[in-house]
């Protein structure tokens, strides 16, 4: 699709734009900057502000909250929560204009992804959004600073086809209204076909755009799915370009950089399970800038990426948070330890106060004085059939040694299990059964009958056969995560069916 600016107006717009945006967050970039040397200061800061917000409301008052507790009175009289137990409070709030767990208008409900359980949703306020917007700010102000020099401005932020819920379709809809509408002329929109054609009216969209310069999605196997789709379907793609030039760029094998010569920057997850195929992105495109995202959850901003910092930076004015431990132990950003893994407990201004996201995450170094963090997995992502307890850190973390590319997923089945990869071995069943092993429930499981061998069994499109899974749960095409282990059962009974529609009977069985 053509971009709505000309070709001999676009480098001075860009300049213009670049210049605007540079100007429109320099002031969230400073002041994030001056609380990133004194973390506790900043937090404290927060927490006073959400603290005064919480005691107007019927659960701030439920709690005994005046409004002026320190942090020590706010661990004895706030509980620390999970969705389900705060549903009903949410509940409330969504359905009245009564300030139940805010004060403050609801202005959009957004609901959870639901990769990894029952959806959610979740109320955003104003002040909330402009928790999105100050990331954005600060995000775009590091690549303009550090990053590579941008010239085309054109831009591809997933989106998604037929949503079917009222939640935000692309990552622009949590910005407010001036970043949209600098960010707008450059985007490339595809059109919004039906889930059916959406993978190839994509391809053909970024086909299209030889200028395209900066792509943003979620997940890496989004972008890798449509390129394998470009490379299988090449064919008929090149019948659909007019230029002869680009056609023949889709010879065997697509030189994909050369396909897109502008590009200069892929933000994706690169942390987790999508380390591996955030690698095969780098492979691809050897002169790009791959560049990990922070963390960001429906609920709130956690963290955002900073050129040359290990991890990512916590956006510690928009989002309190506390860190659990393996043991339990509660700690504040500023106490964490290097090295050390947590679970994330956030605090945020649309009223969710000590709320268990589920999220864990591990310390990797200190940017002024502030820790900063990694994506690592999600807690409680436990499969157990017969007690062996397999958690889903544990089983990326055995197996991504074997498929360093990240294109498995384990699935239970029966009394069993079964690791499905795009590519296997001979050795790879063994291989994969003494890692998972190394869980000594797991293997003590084994040793007693009680789970059956693991079969090892070959899904040449993977990743596709994933993404159709998850969108028929009606969850985005961009919101879909990877994970390295199936733990609902009906997920897991589908896309082992979908082994056998597509007639892969390749399984090879192993012993303890």
């Amino acid at each position: 699709m053509p971009s709505i600016i000309s070709a001999s107006l676009r480098r001075p717009f860009v300049a213009a734009a670049t210049f605007a945006l540079r100007l429109l967050s320099r002031r969230a970039n400073a002041g994030f900057h001056v609380s990133l040397a004194q973390p506790e200061l900043a937090q404290d800061r927060l927490l006073a502000r959400l603290l005064k917000k919480l005691a107007r409301t019927e659960y701030g008052k439920h709690c005994g909250l005046r409004g002026d507790e320190d942090y020590r009175q706010f661990r004895t009289r706030i509980p620390i929560q999970t969705y389900d137990e705060l549903e009903p409070w949410l509940s409330r709030q969504l359905a009245s204009k009564q300030a139940i767990i805010t004060p403050d208008p609801v202005v959009h409900i957004e609901p959870t992804s639901g990769s990894s359980g029952a959806r959610k949703s979740i109320p955003y306020t104003r002040t909330m959004l402009r928790g999105f917007s100050n990331m954005f700010r600060i995000w775009v102000h590091d690549l303009i600073c550090h990053g590579p020099g941008f010239k085309t401005g054109r831009i591809f932020i997933s989106s998604s086809p037929m949503a079917t819920d009222k939640g935000f379709d692309t990552d622009l809809e949590y910005l407010d209204q001036p970043l949209r509408f600098l960010l707008a002329p450059f985007l490339l929109v595809p059109p919004r076909g039906n889930k059916q054609d959406f993978v190839q009216d994509l391809a053909v969209s970024l086909l299209h755009a030889r200028d395209l310069e900066v792509i943003s999605i979620w997940s890496p196997s989004y972008l890798l799915v449509v390129l394998d789709h470009i490379r299988d379907q090449r064919v008929e793609l090149a019948a659909a370009l007019p230029d002869p030039a680009k056609t023949a760029l889709l010879a065997v094998p697509v030189n994909w950089q050369d396909l897109w010569p502008d590009l200069k920057l892929v933000s994706c997850w690169d942390n987790a399970l999508s380390s591996g195929l955030a690698a095969q992105l780098r492979e691809l495109f050897p002169r790009v800038l791959v560049q990990g995202k922070g963390l960001l959850a429906t609920e709130a901003p956690i963290t955002v990426p900073l050129q040359g910092v290990a991890g990512s930076v916590p956006l510690l004015d928009d989002v309190f948070l506390e860190f659990e431990s393996a043991d339990g132990d509660i700690k504040r950003l500023h106490e964490l330890d290097i090295g050390a893994s947590y679970q994330l407990i956030i605090s945020q201004a649309a009223g969710l106060m000590r709320y268990r996201l589920g999220d864990l995450v591990e310390v990797v170094g200190c940017y002024r004085s502030t820790p900063t963090l990694i994506f690592i997995g999600r807690a409680g992502q436990v499969c157990d059939l017969v007690g062996e307890k397999l958690n889903e850190v544990f089983v990326r973390q055995s197996l991504e040694a074997l498929m360093p590319e990240g294109r498995f997923v384990l699935v239970p089945d029966g009394r069993g299990y079964v690791l499905l990869s795009e590519t296997v071995s001979p050795a790879l069943a063994s291989s994969a059964e003494a890692a998972l092993c190394r869980a000594h429930h797991y293997a003590l499981a084994r040793r007693q009958g009680q789970l059956s061998p693991l079969r090892v069994q070959q899904l040449p499109n993977l990743l596709v056969e994933l993404r159709k899974l998850q969108q028929k749960s009606e969850i985005k095409a961009g919101d879909i995560k990877d994970t390295a282990l199936i733990t609902n059962r009906q997920q897991a009974t589908k896309l082992l069916a979908r082994c056998a529609d597509n007639q892969i009977v390749e399984t090879v069985q192993t012993t303890v």
